[in-house]
């Protein structure tokens, strides 16, 4: 089995929903005054272009870094920001692609680096930074065997960090079905994350290493890959629920485009996947509310749920008004009355109004 063409037919998706978290999630965070810089790092780089031609993730994050830097919001509220991209491959030749695509490097915040992954992530996790530095990781590797576990453990547990960690389930399964020494990888990899269960499905064993990212503060999230009969995954890890929501967007517009594909509009494509969202969501949300909440705790269920505000507020505009709701002001005073259907269920807008679903 060729594993490295195998793991290559999912780049384009990959890099995709890389693409749509990155410029979203530069755009905003470079508007913030007290951000100095934002560091991106690559430790399995690559030579910067698939074998087709298309761009591959370097050459995706220098386009956005750029257009980032000259969108008209930074220019205005931040234009002393500091972007980097941290680019590394063990393979000589594809660094040396890469400071060819991307020559001088130095010119444009890049640095480039032959080293082995581990190398390259513990050098730059050991590097002096300070509080204004956020930093996102982009771990796409052909194997799960080539950065030591506690390499990433340490880099999740660094504040101000996101990560897309690429775990190809379907080889790790195959090697727990077949692996008779609890040494060898595909058992390290259970023990890293703690799975001593039994994994009857591939799908369970996604969901158990999803769970196992999670933590207090720590959020995660799983997007599926499919080739085959194979199925990997790429994990989106952070500890900001601000961050989270931004990655959820993403994956919702890929998911809606792969919908739309030559077969309706997007915007019908979006009510499809809209309406599927609401559906998986609403029994959930029923149950949460049994207890009497507030719209930032109804804001940050969502988001750890896996759900966007939007199809929050659609299913609590729908209860509203079969009333199943009892919904109570809790805010300073205003003078003004809650408009129907307004639930405030968005980041930093303070506590508004207390829920609490009545109905059966």
């Amino acid at each position: 089995m060729n594993t490295r063409k195998e793991f290559r037919e999912h780049s384009q998706l990959k890099v995709k929903l890389y693409e749509s978290y990155l410029r979203r999630y530069l755009l905003i965070l470079g508007q913030v005054k007290h951000v100095k810089k934002i560091a991106i790092y690559e430790p399995f780089a690559g030579p910067g272009k698939h074998d087709n031609g298309e761009d591959g993730s370097p050459l995706v994050a220098w386009k956005i870094i750029n257009e980032t830097k000259c969108h008209s919001s930074i220019q205005k509220s931040n234009p002393n920001i500091q972007l980097e991209l941290w680019l590394n491959d063990e393979n000589k030749d594809y660094t040396d692609e890469l400071k060819g695509l991307l020559n001088p490097p130095e010119k444009h915040n890049i640095h480039i680096h032959n080293w082995t992954a581990n190398e390259f992530c513990e050098r730059l996790l050991h590097a002096p930074t300070n509080g204004d530095t956020h930093k996102l990781w982009f771990i796409d590797p052909f194997g799960y065997t080539q950065i030591d576990y506690s390499v990433i453990d340490n880099l999740l547990s660094q504040p101000h960090t996101e990560c897309f960690l690429f775990v190809p389930l379907s080889h790790i399964n195959r090697f727990i079905n077949s692996a008779t020494k609890q040494s060898d990888p595909a058992h390290k990899f259970l023990q890293w994350r703690g799975i001593t269960n039994n994994i009857d499905s591939i799908e369970s064993f996604a969901e158990c290493v999803e769970k196992s990212f999670r933590g207090v503060n720590r959020y995660c999230y799983k997007f599926e890959l499919k080739h085959n009969q194979n199925r990997y995954y790429l994990y989106f890890i952070t500890s900001h629920i601000f961050g989270a929501q931004k990655f959820l967007e993403a994956r919702d517009a890929i998911l809606v485009y792969e919908i739309s594909q030559g077969v309706i509009s997007s915007d019908e494509a979006k009510r499809v996947y809209d309406k599927e969202m609401e559906l998986r969501f609403e029994p959930k949300l029923k149950e949460f509310l049994k207890t009497k909440r507030d719209n930032l705790d109804i804001y940050s269920f969502s988001i750890e749920s896996g759900f966007l505000p939007r199809i929050t507020n659609s299913i609590l505009k729908k209860l509203e008004k079969v009333a199943q709701l009892d919904i109570r002001d809790i805010g300073p005073p205003t003078g003004k009355t809650r408009r129907k259907g307004a639930f405030y269920i968005y980041k930093d807008v303070g506590l508004k109004i207390e829920v609490t679903w009545n109905g059966n």
